[in-house]
């Protein structure tokens, strides 16, 4: 699975914005990034610019291939006066996942009130970036349920020693993430653990676990991400939404004293 990145500039603030792909070959990917640039600066203000975009393989942070000395204006004739000035999407793929996702950037000429009003011009502009995104294989990521169901715990011990009712097939270096699951103190037993080693089929070793904490029941499942194809892409509502620092530049006297 690929992870790429756009990383966008406005006055003295910055943001990114993440779409993720099928396979594993850098250039289609960083290819598929570029088009989708050449349509995204169209409903980008102009005193906006993108600064840099990166394309990853996902099961291997390593390979990498980035390109951060660039500077692609915004090319919609407009400025932006509301601060944060944005607009919420609703992404929905062929399996029917929805996700949220914000772009910043927009111009404050197409919203009225908080409504999203735009210009002819702008509502072709947002119409060639939503079928670049649907028509070209752009994804989110989402955990595969299809494959690893939710799975009924029967408890933890105070070593870290998780066992099922029944045998979910886990096997060694699974990474596991737990759902409705608060330990014997009622907190909520969050992130992800690794299996170990696993003594019978419905017992596995869990790492890291902090010692002497119980769990007597809740649901896990074997935590794998996949990406799922966007079909179909529409705004949900005008509104605002906040920005960083410009990438680059140096944290706060207050962040940098920790």
């Amino acid at each position: 699975m690929l992870k790429c990145t756009t990383f966008f500039r406005l006055g003295n603030q910055g943001w990114s914005e993440t779409w993720f792909r099928d396979g594993s070959a850098l250039a289609s990917g960083q290819a598929a990034l570029v088009a989708l640039i050449s349509v995204r600066k169209g409903i980008l203000v102009q005193t906006g610019s993108i600064i840099g975009y990166r394309t990853s393989v996902v099961e291997n942070p390593a390979i990498v291939s980035h390109q951060n000395d660039t500077d692609i204006p915004g090319t919609y004739n407009a400025l932006r006066d509301i601060t944060n000035a944005s607009l919420l999407w609703e992404a929905v793929t062929n399996a029917f996942t929805r996700r949220q996702v914000w772009t910043r950037g927009m111009p404050d000429v197409v919203l009225t009130s908080g409504r999203y009003d735009p210009s002819s011009l702008f509502a072709v502009a947002v119409n060639n970036w939503a079928n670049e995104l649907t028509g070209n294989g752009w994804c989110i990521r989402t955990q595969n349920r299809a494959d690893w169901p939710l799975r009924n715990v029967a408890g933890i011990d105070a070593t870290g020693k998780l066992t099922m009712f029944v045998d979910p097939l886990f096997t060694v270096g699974m990474r596991l993430k737990f759902f409705r699951t608060r330990d014997t103190l009622g907190k909520t037993v969050k992130g992800t653990y690794a299996i170990v080693s696993g003594d019978f089929a419905t017992g596995y070793q869990l790492s890291p676990w902090t010692p002497g904490r119980l769990v007597v029941e809740g649901k896990v499942r074997n935590y794998v991400l996949r990406p799922e194809q966007v079909v179909q892409i529409q705004i949900a509502k005008a509104g605002s939404r906040k920005t960083g620092r410009i990438f680059g530049v140096p944290a706060g006297r207050r962040r940098a004293a920790k």
